[in-house]
């Protein structure tokens, strides 16, 4: 105590000989090292003189507290906050430690110390000793926690700044990779668009190509509907060149095949059947208002029409129309001669038959003759050949059109043709007068057909005779039980259209002949009359199973 000195106004003192108590070694035990202090500098043994008051005195202005005193006693942070110390007891003691009297004047302790020459109080009392040391090792804490903390804060910074960097590389980085995928993006976007407008442009192109497709195509359907009716005409024409060379060529010795009589009436049944489902396949027959001579006059035609009206309406009305044609046309001696002028004809072909020996002779005499009226008098037969059409078609008419509901109401109303003969059954039961002119031609035209095919037939050398299966009703009286059987189904002259099989057709009965057949006698020079017997076509008929 007795070695201190003082030095000229030096805020310094002379430390002791015994070292001083260590103080804390880091700054995470400062605040332990805080509230022992003043107990250990009560116990310890000698402890290093502290500062001077003035130094550490808030009031005072000297250097060694001036760079603290504007922080609070702790240097500035590097962010601008200062770094406060701990509200310790030492430092309030520290604040409290020199108090002031009134008016800024200096209480008589103070005055006492700074002017008096008290040995005690130079030396000190280990009470203020051990607040000295405290408060240095206090600042001296505050002042590791100072370095601690700026220590962190760089690392901090250097982490940050690593951080900050790396980010930095990252988002660089990022940015370059989307960078590149928009581009490549925006690349294949470019190729894909060109790609669309190539194909839009493709699909219009294509769209194009197509329409002049269509426009070919209609044109070519065109075309081709027109060399269809072309082809047919010309079809036309060949038959008609074939029939005629048949028949101007008879008289050279040439006679046609019989497959073109054969196919000459198969078209002729086809069309008659056609006609017949078309105007007639919805009308209902009614006999009950049928006049009786009509009635006789369809029974001398179809003579079991009572049992076909009910079962087999279309069979009955096609036998009545092929006994017509075959009545009035291929029974006729030549059609387009009138009753007198074949009736002279027939008297001629007899005397010649008288005067030559053997039927080939008169075989070729009646077929020249014939050829040549068929060929050199077309002209002059033309109006009986439409009056013996007209005729026909006229009959037909009225006896199909007696059985059907609809010619009863057209002749209560009075409708008549322009024959003065009732209104035609098809003409009444088609939905429209342009189908019923379509109908009544169809009819004229398979007369037409029937005509000519009766001329090509009596043109021959050899004798053609057009047959149908007479077919009479039952009778009640037994001696009249073998002339009205019925006749036995021939598989030789007969084509079943019922659908039976042979062993059902074995002994079975006709009920309806519906189409005529053609038998040829002879060979093509008219000779051998009774040797030769050909049947070019088969009868159709309708049978019971026997």
């Amino acid at each position: 105590m007795g070695g201190d000195k003082r030095r000229g106004g030096s805020s310094s003192h002379v430390l002791r000989t015994t070292p001083p108590a260590a103080p804390a070694s880091s700054a995470s035990s400062s605040s332990s090292s805080f509230a022992s202090t003043p107990s250990a500098d009560r116990n310890s043994g000698p402890v290093v003189a502290t500062p001077p008051r003035a130094a550490l005195s808030d009031g005072n202005t000297g250097k060694a507290g001036a760079t603290d005193d504007s922080t609070g006693g702790a240097p500035p942070s590097r962010t601008g906050t200062p770094i406060r110390r701990p509200n310790t007891p030492h430092a309030t003691h520290r604040e409290g430690s020199r108090p002031r009297g009134r008016m800024g004047q200096d209480t008589p302790g103070d005055r006492h110390g700074k002017g008096s020459s008290n040995p005690a109080s130079r030396s000190g009392s280990p009470l203020k000793d051990g607040q000295a040391v405290a408060e240095v090792e206090s600042d001296t804490s505050l002042r590791q926690q100072v370095l601690d903390l700026k220590r962190e804060l760089r690392k901090k910074e250097d982490e940050f700044r690593k951080a900050l960097d790396n980010l930095s590389h990252n988002e660089s980085e990022n940015a370059g990779f989307w960078q590149s995928s928009h581009g490549q993006l925006n690349r294949q976007f470019m190729h894909v668009d060109a790609e669309l407008r190539d194909a839009r442009a493709e699909l219009e192109d294509l769209r194009g190509e197509r329409e002049d497709l269509r426009a070919g195509w209609d044109a070519s359907r065109r075309d081709l509907a027109a060399r269809e009716r072309e082809v047919t005409n010309l079809k036309g024409q060949v038959r008609g060149l074939k029939d005629w060379l048949a028949t101007s060529t008879r008289a050279a010795g040439v006679a046609p095949a019989d497959d073109v009589f054969a196919d000459g009436f198969s078209r002729l049944f086809n069309g008659l059947q056609n006609w017949l489902v078309g105007s007639f396949r919805r009308v209902k027959l009614d006999l009950s208002r049928t006049d009786e001579a009509t009635l006789e006059e369809v029974a001398a035609l179809v003579p079991t029409y009572a049992e076909l009206v009910s079962t087999s309406k279309l069979q009955m009305l096609q036998s009545l129309v092929s006994r017509i044609l075959v009545e009035m046309i291929f029974d006729s001696y030549f059609v387009g001669l009138t009753e007198h002028q074949a009736l002279q004809l027939a008297q001629t072909e007899s005397l010649v038959e008288s005067l030559v020996t053997g039927p080939e002779p008169l075989n070729q005499w009646r077929s020249t003759t014939l050829t040549l009226l068929n060929k050199d008098a077309a002209h002059a037969m033309h109006d009986e050949t439409s009056r013996l059409t007209d005729s026909v078609v006229a009959r037909i008419n009225r006896l199909l059109g007696a059985l059907s509901p609809d010619y009863h109401a057209a002749a209560d109303g009075g409708s008549t043709s322009s024959s003065g003969a009732p209104a035609t059954p098809f003409l009444s039961s088609t939905p429209g007068p342009a189908a019923a002119a379509a109908s009544e031609a169809s009819l004229r035209q398979l007369v037409a057909s029937s005509i000519e095919l009766a001329r090509l037939l009596a043109v021959q050398r050899a004798s053609f005779r057009v047959f149908m299966p007479e077919v009479r009703p039952s009778v009640g009286a037994a001696e009249d039980e073998d002339r009205a059987r019925p006749p036995a189904f021939d598989p030789a002259r007969m084509e079943d259209m019922g659908g039976l099989d042979e062993e059902a057709l074995a002994g079975a009965l006709v009920r309806c002949a519906t189409f005529p057949g053609i038998v040829k006698r002879g060979d093509e020079a008219g000779g051998h009359m009774q040797q030769y017997e050909n049947v070019i076509a088969k009868a159709r008929v309708l049978c019971n199973p026997g």
